[in-house]
């Protein structure tokens, strides 16, 4: 909640004045010391944590307040607009994946030329993984064969499982339910 506070003060350029700030926790110090480092009444052991503003700071403009931080948000914007045309990791691995759905991660990080620990890394940075990517779209590929009423057997060997079996325990892992109950819920 101070954090909030904090940032709405910062993001209006210190043109917000909340009138007061309530905690459902109890005081851990005395209160006082909250109200001189908040800069306002503070309650604790209330029902409900709450930023108390006066009507008239709801019409405060937000980014425009502060230069630096319209500044800082055209900056990004414009670096999120050029990345626009590049594709990005993740697009790519899911690119191959539907390509070749039984690739492992090594395949997969040889065609992009680089080593299995680097695409796992890459993918971190874009708060992905490999195993999450895989894991979505070999579930989405399933549910569609799956709907359209193509053998178990196929689908496990479409998708790189070893046997049907195999299939069935990760299928049952993503959804929670088996192939057969899935059919049975879809039509």
């Amino acid at each position: 909640m101070t954090a909030l506070l904090q940032l709405s003060r910062w993001t209006t350029g210190d043109h917000l004045q909340a009138i007061r700030m309530t905690f459902s926790h109890p005081a851990l110090d005395d209160n006082r010391r909250y109200e001189s480092l908040l800069g306002l009444p503070v309650r604790f052991a209330t029902d409900h944590n709450t930023l108390v503003l006066p009507a008239s700071d709801l019409s405060l403009p937000l980014i425009h307040a502060n230069p630096s931080l319209c500044h800082h948000l055209r900056t990004l914007a414009d670096q999120l607009l050029d990345n626009l045309g590049s594709q990005s990791l993740s697009a790519t691995v899911r690119d191959l994946l539907r390509q070749h759905p039984h690739w492992g991660k090594e395949k997969v990080a040889d065609q992009l030329a680089m080593s299995g620990r680097h695409l796992v890394r890459k993918l971190g940075e874009e708060g992905s993984s490999f195993k999450l990517l895989r894991d979505a779209l070999l579930q989405g590929m399933a549910e569609k064969e799956l709907q359209a009423g193509t053998r178990l057997a196929d689908i496990a060997d479409k998708l790189g499982f070893s046997d049907e079996s195999a299939f069935s325990k990760a299928f049952k892992r993503w959804t929670g339910m088996t192939p057969a109950n899935y059919r049975e819920e879809k039509r």
